[in-house]
């Protein structure tokens, strides 16, 4: 497909500015979460007349569209020869029909009904198909209150390359939130026990060159003492080695404990899991970073003291006592060996900071893939989409694989010279050593003075050993710094996470600023998404209690929902006073303003919990007396006797429920809190007109002053205003609303 074709296909359902994003063509992009509702339906119209079939299943697939869009679709099959099968509960749609088939009724539990010639003629000569001039107005009104900081928002900058010092600190950034006290205790534990490893092992290495000299003594009662003695030495070896893999066990736990619970902490404090995701937007995968990438960092950086501390702690004590037996020269040539051997493989080691953090988030887009069939596998079987999905997670796969090549491809070339270095040349170093100190006795001593014989043997083994664990320390060393390297990628990923949580706390700011126990108002209120793009400017109206509510609509993404979002406190306000009943922290609760989204949140837990959720109630039978009586009157009381553990059962709801039993479940939510305003998102999409007429009416005789987002038009009579949204100026326009009927422009 070509680019202009695609945007005549976006333009026709109103998407035409979704190809304006600089990576639209070009990245992958989770549209799932940059979409709402109503866009995503629109993009499946699009797909569909990309696709142009015989026949099309439409599934409440319009609930989140205005009137016109559902119109401008059913027009456009009709024009394309594509024969539609509508599920749906709302007889506006009949225009579009030629038969009603309904479920639940008539003997065989439904019935068919054909829809008259007539019929059909008059609702589609009722019909109109505004959406093309309601959808460029709203365009023409966003665009002109555009703001130049909102393109900034989708640039994407490379991060620059971080040194050494800046991983170190970031590592004590995070080590500052994790460890406590008994951390540090337990890290002092670790370095005391280190420091002892190491004499032991140096005192093994003595008695073993004494051993030898036992040997060829022939010193028998010497030798056994030497051996107990050694055996007494490797029981206390063995006893400071698993103190190290206690104690650093334990910091493993204490960072992991640590950061989970920071995290966890200002996560959800002051509603920052909304913000991160809302406003930051650096993070696409805060799941896996707070427990994969945590348990992965806090078990690698608790063995830093035993891969950095021990080998520099042996590699000293080592070097000291060559010295002694060597002299100052050779000593210094084992010291610059050292250096050079660092030398050549700091020069070899791979970028591993860059391979773990591209492995880590290839790894996620992985995951993703499974996980977005296992979300979506109704839909994506219904499409014959497995082909189309089996190819994405293979590709996914690929590019984890190909990152495992490229890995085992820096590790071969790094091995080369890691082996040559800490393995092959080591040992002629230590026989220059050797020799070095068999020449330090004169060629005259050999095989004349029994004890210099001795003596030369003896040391010979403690060179032999104490050059083979200073050779193996500096392979510890050189493989901390390997393994640095890779940490260096976890720490960078999980301190990036603790920076957006550091910026979400700082851009925190409420929305409401003045407290009102019966109005709800907007006073000269300018919205702005988190991507400070403007939505409308000057918002100004009044919604008091106990009277008519106000319904919002408009176009889809003409800003409808955002009202609410300022009113929750979950978007700040830059200009502008709002005015609402809210609690001691400055924001609306839930016996003050509720609201009922179109997708209702399903938690976890039983089906009483589904109701008064957010709250713990302790369900007694009085509670369950009452709980029924809401399910009853939203229409639903058959639920609490479906499943066998009745308000105890516990099910992932979201799969078990139909749409509209979601619906009425929210309502029943609304009824249980009472709100002294409820706000209505498109809560009723999926629910008759008859059902959603009795709900409000309900909601109407329990107090429940209501402000409805939608785009039907027969909730009119439930309102006394109208705030159209994309339209005017300003971006928005007040109507005010007398016997269902809109009489007048109040406020524009």
């Amino acid at each position: 497909m070509s680019r202009d074709e695609l945007v005549k296909i976006l333009d026709e359902v109103g998407l035409g500015h979704l190809i304006n994003r600089a990576d639209a063509l070009t990245a992958e992009i989770n549209w799932e979460e940059e979409l709402s509702l109503g866009e995503k339906q629109r993009l499946a119209m699009a797909r569909l007349y990309f696709h142009k079939p015989d026949y099309v299943v439409l599934d409440e697939c319009t609930s989140a569209c205005a009137g016109e869009m559902e119109n401008l679709l059913y027009t456009r099959c009709k024009e394309m020869g594509i024969t539609v099968i509508t599920i749906s509960h709302r007889p506006a749609l009949e225009a579009f029909h030629q038969r009603t088939l309904t479920i639940g009724i008539g003997k065989g539990g439904y019935t068919i009904e054909a829809i008259s010639e007539e019929t059909n003629r008059r609702m589609l000569d009722a019909s109109t198909t505004r959406i093309s001039g309601d959808t460029s107005t709203a365009k023409t009104t966003m665009a002109s209150l555009s703001s130049p900081e909102s393109e900034s928002r989708h640039s994407s900058k490379i991060p620059p390359v971080e040194s050494a010092s800046d991983t170190v600190r970031r590592l004590c950034r995070l080590f500052s939130l994790a460890l406590n006290r008994q951390s540090v205790f337990k890290s002092a534990g670790v370095v005391a026990a280190l420091i002892a490893q190491a004499m032991v092992t140096l005192k093994l290495s003595s008695i073993g060159g004494r051993m030898m000299g036992s040997v060829f003594e022939q010193d028998r009662p010497g030798f056994i003492g030497l051996v107990k003695e050694s055996v007494g030495f490797m029981g206390l070896l063995g006893i400071t080695e698993q103190v190290v893999v206690f104690l650093q066990h334990g910091l493993d736990l204490d960072i992991r404990n640590g950061l989970t619970k920071s995290f966890l902490t200002r996560l959800f404090a002051n509603d920052n899991y909304y913000r991160l995701v809302q406003f930051d937007g650096s993070i696409s995968d805060p799941e896996q970073r707070m427990v994969d990438d945590v348990r992965d960092l806090a078990g690698t950086s608790s063995q830093l003291f035993s891969e950095l501390l021990k080998p520099i702690l042996e590699l000293s004590l080592f070097a000291s006592q060559l010295a002694s037996l060597v002299g100052g020269k050779a000593t210094a040539l084992l010291a610059l060996y050292l250096v050079f051997g660092a030398t050549m493989i700091r020069a070899s080691l791979p970028n591993y900071r860059a391979i773990v953090e591209a492995e880590t988030a290839q790894e996620a887009r992985f995951k993703n893939a499974h996980q977005r069939v296992r979300t979506h596998a109704e839909s994506i079987a219904f499409f014959g989409g497995g082909d189309r999905e089996h190819h994405l997670a293979s590709t996914e796969f690929e590019g984890v694989l190909e990152l495992e090549y490229s890995r085992l491809r820096a590790n071969f070339f790094f091995g080369l010279v890691s082996h040559a270095v800490v393995r092959e040349a080591p040992m002629l170093v230590q026989w220059l050593l050797r020799n070095a100190y068999g020449l330090s006795f004169g060629a005259d001593a050999i095989g004349k003075d029994g004890e210099k014989m001795v003596a030369i043997n003896s040391g010979q083994v403690v060179i032999y050993e104490l050059t083979l664990m200073a050779f193996s320390s500096l392979s510890r060393l050189l493989e901390f710094i390997e393994s640095f390297a890779n940490l260096s990628g976890l720490i960078h990923r999980v301190s990036a996470f603790d920076d957006a949580l550091s910026r979400c706390e700082q851009t925190r700011s409420a929305g409401v600023t003045h407290q009102s126990s019966d109005v709800v108002a907007f006073e000269g209120v300018d919205i702005f998404t988190p991507r400070d793009e403007v939505v409308a400017k000057g918002v100004s109206l009044e919604v008091h209690r106990g009277q008519k509510g106000l319904i919002i609509s408009g176009p889809n993404g003409s800003g409808k929902t955002s009202c609410f979002r300022v009113l929750g406190g979950l978007w700040p306000i830059k200009s502008g006073v709002i005015r609402a009943p809210i609690s001691a922290d400055g924001r609306p609760n839930v016996d003050q303003v509720f609201l009922v989204p179109q997708r209702i949140y399903m938690a976890q837990g039983t089906l009483a919990q589904q109701i008064y959720y957010p709250l713990a109630v302790e369900v007694t039978a009085e509670v369950e007396m009452h709980l029924q009586r809401l399910l009853e009157l939203v229409g639903i009381g058959y639920l609490s006797s479906r499943y066998d553990d009745g308000w105890s059962s516990v099910m992932i709801w979201e799969d078990i429920l139909s749409l509209g039993e979601q619906q009425r479940i929210g309502m029943a939510r609304l009824f249980y809190h009472r709100p002294v305003f409820g706000v209505l998102d498109e809560c009723t999409s999926a629910v008759s007109i008859d059902v959603e007429e009795a709900l409000y009416r309900e909601a109407n005789a329990r107090g429940i002053t209501c402000i409805t987002i939608s785009q039907r038009l027969a909730l009119e009579e439930f309102h006394s205003q109208e705030l159209r949204m994309g339209e005017g100026p300003q971006g928005w326009s007040l109507h005010e609303i007398e016997n269902g009927r809109k009489t007048s422009v109040a406020l524009d």
